[in-house]
């Protein structure tokens, strides 16, 4: 007599097929398991009931012998969000995939959640692991990065401190100087310390780490550059910016040349200058970005080198913009009609 069970065709490769399908799902590791949905005469979900569940379920909810019986029954304290996250599913028919903690259990979750079956029946599928300790391990590190960020604030401004405290005793000691070239020498001194105040503050902000544009971070940069000098309502600022991103060594490169030309310009080059005025320009070119600074003072002298960070000759104001064209790995070219105009090329 023929066995009713394999009496169409077909029947032995769908029971293998089965098979193979319930050992990959064990061999996977993933928890797994068919759930009904269970709903008051409103049609209002109120639990769910396990109805097949594989060996890893057990490891990975905690829930033994859960076939039969209902999430509340094994879990009073369950949230209520569970069985609305289901009820959904097995309402609709959306698949849903979503990471979810319960307080009740004490674990989270990572789920792949699809309705099974006829959808009277309010039958849903579960694919899960629990991911307890990955969520354990983002919130140490989102903890820690928190730490750092404090610290660096607090860092921040224990630098800002001290560089204002060697700023003032730099100017409290050249006004008690008689010799005019030593006082000179602490006033400069002083201006540089308070000039990189200012660069400090614009490069070290919140926003400002990572990368930020050019167009950004310059404008307000030159304009509290301008304002530490006593000339500054009177030099006329035009800046022509395009939106490059720079990452944020670069900035501080770019700010602190930025800063030592407009110094020396405030300094040196408007003392004969009836209306001085400071340009500075950005461009792409390409794969190249073309910074121009310029001011339409005195001029440099033929003799200076810009540039070369090891030229002895020059001061240490041009001795540092070489070192930082140096740093950009840039080409420098200097104008001299109608005032002084530096141009460099860098690949940003």
């Amino acid at each position: 007599m023929t066995d009713s069970k394999n009496s169409w065709p077909g029947a032995d490769t769908t029971r293998k097929i089965a098979t193979e399908r319930q050992e990959l799902l064990n061999e996977s590791g993933q928890g797994y398991c068919i759930l009904q949905v269970l709903f008051d005469r409103q049609g209002k979900p109120t639990d769910y009931r396990f109805l097949d569940t594989n060996p890893a379920f057990e490891e990975h909810t905690g829930l033994v012998h859960a076939v039969g019986k209902t999430a509340l029954e094994l879990v009073p304290d369950l949230e209520y969000a569970w069985i609305e996250r289901y009820a959904h599913v097995a309402s609709t028919g959306q698949h849903a995939r979503f990471v979810q903690g319960s307080t009740a259990m004490e674990r989270w979750f990572e789920v792949d959640a699809f309705r099974v079956g006829d959808p009277e029946d309010h039958h849903v599928a579960l694919l899960f692991r629990e991911i307890s300790e990955r969520i354990r391990a983002e919130e140490r590190v989102h903890a820690l990065l928190e730490e750092k960020q404090l610290l660096l604030r607090e860092t921040h401004h224990r630098i800002k401190n001290n560089m204002h405290v060697i700023q003032s005793l730099l100017s409290l000691e050249a006004r008690k100087l008689t010799d005019a070239t030593s006082q000179r020498a602490l006033q400069g001194a002083s201006g540089k310390i308070r000039s990189m105040m200012v660069l400090y503050d614009r490069l070290y902000r919140s926003e400002m780490h990572g990368e930020a544009t050019l167009r950004e971070f310059l404008p307000p940069l030159v304009e509290q550059i301008v304002d530490v000098y006593s000339a500054a309502g009177i030099v006329d600022t035009r800046l022509e910016l395009d939106d490059i991103s720079l990452h944020d060594h670069q900035l501080s490169t770019v700010g602190i040349l930025v800063n030592e030309l407009i110094s020396n310009s405030m300094k040196y080059a408007f003392e004969e200058t009836k209306a001085p005025q400071i340009t500075l320009s950005a461009q792409l070119n390409g794969d190249v970005v073309m910074l121009t600074y310029g001011d339409n003072g005195s001029g440099l002298p033929e003799s200076v080198v810009v540039g070369e960070a090891t030229d002895e000759t020059a001061g240490f104001g041009i001795q540092l913009i070489g070192a930082l064209a140096q740093q950009l790995k840039a080409t420098v070219r200097v104008e001299r009609d109608s005032g002084t105009r530096i141009v460099l090329e860098f690949a940003p």
